[in-house]
């Protein structure tokens, strides 16, 4: 598995570390230094960011009229 920040677990899981049962969810984000990650690297994928969103502005700049 490729070097990166921050993972994404792929499928819910439980599993034990250090005698202690752990939790993972669908689409939680994990640090790459995890010991999850090393232990079972395949139910994590890499963290996959998109945006379709328009960020606005949400006063006006000086001189300048809001519509409303």
């Amino acid at each position: 598995m490729a070097k990166a920040e921050y993972y994404m677990v792929r499928e819910s899981f439980v599993g034990e570390l250090d005698g202690e049962a752990v939790e993972y969810h669908k689409g939680e984000v994990v640090a790459g230094d995890d010991p999850a990650v090393r232990r079972w690297p395949e139910s994590f994928g890499p963290l996959v960011v998109r945006s379709r969103s328009v960020i606005e502005q949400a006063t006006a700049a000086p001189g300048e009229k809001r519509g409303a």
